[in-house]
């Protein structure tokens, strides 16, 4: 399954704290990344979104890091996830 998803982020979605969607066929989703945190779900399986989770938590520290540079935000935005 993994194989064939794409994650981006839309950045003109308001002042929503750091995300992202992922995309599978039909398939949808977005996470929080703050911690990582389901938002809403379209038609992926339990198991697949906790796999999807999962590969986002290991890239946490680097989505975060291109997410801060693109929108020119200090490293400390979301350490605490209370800014959601």
């Amino acid at each position: 399954m993994t194989a064939n998803i794409e994650c981006f982020s839309i950045p003109n979605e308001g002042t929503e704290p750091p995300y992202m969607h992922v995309e599978s066929t039909e398939k949808r989703a977005k996470f929080w990344l703050n911690p990582i945190d389901l938002v809403w779900n379209e038609w992926f399986r339990s198991g697949e979104f906790k796999e999807v989770g999962k590969i986002l938590a290991e890239n946490q520290a680097a989505f975060l890091r291109e997410w801060n540079d693109y929108f020119g935000i200090g490293s400390s935005f979301g350490a605490s996830g209370s800014e959601r």
